[in-house]
């Protein structure tokens, strides 16, 4: 097999993320030179969100190393502290990280919506499916590899390798999330996500069973911190109004055209429907099931060209979705989360009885958009996924769930989901939702 010698790749949140000349840093080099991980450098992190924030164009391909990275230093910091760590051990975590988003569509996680299906069971499905270049590389070190990076990454046993380790790529205090909040702050020019990443891991340590990690005392405040830095994220940055509503116009572009294609009588009418569109997207919106090839051909670019053949289409409603997402020219949104229930049932109902009067469909003219989010979720065992709670250590020895570790903790607060009640609509239609707004005593568009 080829050696790439040691290398360095420069980070504008880690700054340097070395590889060595060793059996698992070349693995890992030559994963990341598979077709498949280069796929994600065409696909943006955070999906339309640039349509907001300018900068936020960094990709899923950064992303992914910056997750191998901190896995990296998260497994150092256990082999300085117990002074042992397998080579296997470290070889499927640090593949599971740098694999962990492979199976993103494009846009993030917007083309789940519309695709029905997880970027989770892509994953999988790349990984370990023989004919893709990750498997191959994979299976060229060890047979047996594909599947124990599949099988980590799902959270099952995996010979030799202990299962807490899989709380180091997904838990509420993951190497994922690390990375995402740091490197989405940066980029969208925000300071919400920062945290100090270099003591919450300096302060990391494994129990005496070894059966989860938890913080020490000192880093009480900087895991606060970090909770309340991803609950900001999601409401300041990931649920910016304008950012929802070119993911609901996204959606609606695509439901409409898949409804299109399937009403058509045969090829000929389906790719008339948006002039010059690729055969891959008519195939897509075609079949129930898409192939694992056609899949890895989809990246942002070509859902870009699919809106811009979408604009020069006949089908009007069809031709202002790709207009507007191509140009900006955005749906306004309402929103009505803090108001009062009984009069935001009453407002919707109004606006609802006035489009059907004038004959449109209020399904697809005032769309309902409720993004949630928990920031941070206690550990009930009762849940067929319990979520992985963040321990820290009192001073007497004993690890407590973070919300217990002092009285009237304001992380509690944050242990429940929020929920936002927003609608979206034309401009065409704007002064009338003010006028109804205005009517119940609500804030206007």
């Amino acid at each position: 097999m080829p050696s790439y010698g040691p290398k360095i790749i420069r980070d504008p949140v880690h700054d340097i993320i070395p590889f060595a000349n060793d059996e698992t840093d070349q693995l890992l080099l030559r994963v990341i030179n598979t077709k498949e991980f280069q796929r994600l450098r065409r696909i943006k992190q955070l999906g339309m969100c640039d349509i907001v924030f300018p900068g936020a164009s960094h990709s899923r391909l950064a992303h992914s190393l910056g997750v191998m990275h901190l896995a990296r230093r998260v497994l150092d910091q256990i082999k300085r502290v117990y002074q042992k760590m397998d080579e296997i051990q470290r070889r499927v975590v640090l593949l599971a990280a740098l694999l962990h988003d492979i199976g993103h569509g494009p846009f993030s996680h917007a083309f789940e919506r519309v695709s029905d299906s997880s970027h989770e069971s892509w994953t999988g499905r790349i990984i370990l499916d023989e004919t893709t270049e990750v498997h191959q590389k994979l299976k060229e070190l060890d047979p047996t590899l594909p599947k124990q990076v599949a099988d980590f990454l799902q959270s099952k046993p995996v010979d030799g390798v202990p299962t807490v380790f899989s709380h180091i790529v997904s838990s509420q205090l993951d190497v994922d999330r690390f990375d995402y909040l740091l490197r989405d702050s940066h980029a969208t020019g925000t300071n919400y996500g920062a945290f100090d990443l270099n003591w919450l891991i300096q302060h990391l340590f494994l129990t005496d069973t070894g059966d989860r990690f938890y913080l020490d005392r000192k880093a009480y405040w900087v895991a606060k911190a970090y909770i309340f830095a991803r609950h900001n994220m999601y409401q300041t940055v990931y649920f910016h109004k304008a950012v929802r509503a070119t993911e609901v116009m996204f959606v609606e572009l695509c439901s409409l055209y898949r409804n299109l294609v399937k009403e058509a009588a045969d090829l000929k009418q389906k790719k008339a429907i948006a002039p010059n569109v690729s055969p891959v997207i008519v195939s897509i919106f075609s079949e129930d099931a898409i192939s694992l090839d056609d899949y890895l051909t989809l990246d942002d670019s070509t859902l870009i060209e699919f809106f811009k053949c979408c604009a020069h289409s006949s089908h009007l409603a069809l031709a202002a979705l790709g207009l507007g997402l191509i140009n900006r020219k955005l749906y306004k949104c309402i929103d009505i989360t803090m108001e009062d229930k009984g009069r935001d049932r009453n407002f919707v109902a109004d606006v609802s009885s006035w489009l059907t009067e004038n004959h449109m469909d209020w399904r697809h003219e005032f769309i309902s958009d409720s993004p949630a989010n928990t920031p941070y979720q206690r550990y009930m065992p009762e849940k067929e996924k319990p979520a992985q709670a963040i321990y820290i250590e009192r001073p007497d020895g004993n690890q407590v769930e973070i919300t217990e570790y002092r009285l009237q903790s304001p992380i509690a607060a944050l242990a429940k989901e929020n929920i936002l009640a927003r609608y979206y609509f034309k401009e065409a239609i704007r002064d009338k939702v003010d006028e109804l707004a205005k009517a119940h005593g609500l804030r206007r568009a």
